[in-house]
């Protein structure tokens, strides 16, 4: 097969395509408009490691973000570790990461306590989420819990990652949130990372891909005109919302959690400390993201790097008293404006009924298309099904 395909965007969703379309023979040209591909597994190089954009991490069922892991041989680096996590919530840290942890909750009452379990039990066994699409998570909440649960404990999580669309996300998005996250046993929830740096795995993808005669273009500006084309960049007339980490290199360390989620107001809603999951050794310092969900209308966009460092550390000294700047070896502050789609009402119905062939030569994947929750193992296999779709229609040609 001689056929070219030009895939728009070089994030994991373009690299997958790439990858399968050029081992079966087909020329492709990854077409990415930054200066290198990557996209939201995008690492950045800090003295003599690499440390990604956007933190990450993948679950134990991800057959198939894990297969590829293997298949670019990777599989020695593929590390599983528990991820111990936290709330932080009127001025005091608790941990969160079991299900005694949850009974020894005390912001919330016994009878709550009990009331939360059933409707995490009643999330984790529901078969068919999507019917949960046409009401708020908000509605559903106070429908099977009560505005208490709400406030203390779903309003601040959901605010934290949609902003002010937080009262208008679907039940169904809380569905697959919570489920995706809930498979937890007595020592907490087991997670995996590729040591090292997932700039790994983009590397292996790139290079294959060049391999099999693939192409991959940077700081691409021209529409491709005609023949088959894979958008990764599809937005369908949905409604976005950003993601903006600053990430922190520090002297001293923050704590014992690898997440902590912030209840309280403040300009990020969860703490990741990557070198409680990781070694230490592997970096020589602390490595601490600031994650947050702006909305497209917050004035954060505008500030530059430092001005988002100063607010975002400031946030964090509340939490942390003891961290001073000084502690501080570096900083960087990453953001995307479009980062993934607002699961509204209706919409997990709309975005499970999108077709990855358009037609007419037209195939779109990525963040659009994961359903129900844009992360790697879906990412990976809606990729592969694309990259099948594309082959099929090439083949009846």
């Amino acid at each position: 097969m001689q056929k070219t395909v030009d895939i728009i965007g070089g994030g994991l969703s373009g690299l997958v395509v790439g990858y399968e379309l050029s081992k079966k023979g087909i020329k492709v040209n990854v077409l990415e408009k930054s200066g290198k591909p990557g996209g939201q597994i995008e690492a950045t190089k800090i003295k003599d490691y690499f440390i990604e954009n956007y933190y990450h991490h993948f679950f134990q069922g991800d057959w198939d973000f894990i297969r590829l892991v293997e298949e670019m041989g990777l599989k020695d680096n593929m590390v599983w570790r528990y991820a111990p996590s936290g709330f932080y919530t009127n001025g005091r840290l608790y941990k969160f990461s079991t299900p005694q942890d949850l009974l020894r909750y005390s912001p919330l009452n016994l009878k709550n306590k009990l009331k939360l379990i059933r409707m995490l039990l009643k999330i984790r066994s529901e078969k068919d989420i999507l019917k949960h699409d046409n009401i708020t998570a908000k509605e559903w909440i106070l429908k099977s819990g009560n505005k208490e649960l709400l406030d203390k404990f779903f309003r601040p999580l959901l605010r934290s990652k949609w902003g002010d669309n937080w009262d208008r996300v679907s039940a169904a998005w809380l569905f697959a949130r919570i489920g995706l996250r809930s498979k937890r046993n007595l020592f907490g929830e087991k997670l995996g990372y590729i040591r090292h740096g997932w700039q790994q795995l983009t590397n292996k993808l790139v290079k294959n891909i060049i391999k099999n005669g693939g192409k991959i273009e940077v700081n691409w500006r021209k529409q491709p005109k005609g023949g088959v084309i894979v958008d990764t960049r599809d937005k369908e007339g949905f409604k976005f919302s950003g993601a903006m980490c600053v990430v922190l290199g520090l002297k001293r360390k923050l704590s014992d959690f690898y997440w902590i989620n912030i209840i309280d107001n403040s300009s990020f809603g969860a703490i990741i400390e990557h070198t409680n999951f990781m070694p230490f050794e592997d970096y020589g310092e602390h490595i601490v993201y600031l994650a947050s969900y702006p909305t497209s209308t917050s004035l954060v966009w505008e500030m530059q790097p430092q001005q988002v460092f100063d607010k975002y550390f400031k946030d964090l000294r509340i939490v942390f008293p003891h961290i001073r700047r000084s502690d501080v070896n570096w900083y960087r502050v990453f953001k995307e404006k479009e980062s993934s789609f607002i699961p509204l009402v209706g919409m997990m119905t709309k975005i499970n009924r999108l077709k990855l062939k358009k037609g007419n030569g037209r195939f779109r994947v990525g963040t659009l298309t994961a359903f129900p929750e844009a992360y790697s193992n879906i990412i990976v296999r809606n990729a592969k099904k694309c990259a099948k779709e594309v082959l099929d229609e090439i083949s009846a040609a």
